[in-house]
């Protein structure tokens, strides 16, 4: 083997080295980035969950009272419809 040859290889692997070392680097930083985000949405979903539940019961009271009046005034015995 030629001096020169051996250069141009050691150089190859040298960059083949650095570059795969960079690249698990980043890896391993977009994973750590990418649990971070997924946490946060996490706890935003919780937080969304528990006010649309809280919706949800409190239309349920509202409904509640609109289906008391109706049926107070007869509407739901079929008495204050046109025929």
């Amino acid at each position: 083997m030629t001096p020169e040859l051996i250069g141009i290889l050691s150089v190859g692997a040298v960059l083949l080295l650095g570059l795969g070392s960079l690249i698990v680097g980043m890896a391993a930083w977009l994973r750590a980035d990418i649990r971070d985000v997924r946490a946060d949405l996490g706890s935003d979903i919780d937080s969304l969950r528990a006010d649309v539940r809280d919706l949800d019961r409190r239309m349920a009271r509202v409904e509640g009272v609109i289906e008391g009046l109706a049926f107070a005034n007869g509407r739901d015995r079929g008495e204050g419809r046109a025929a």
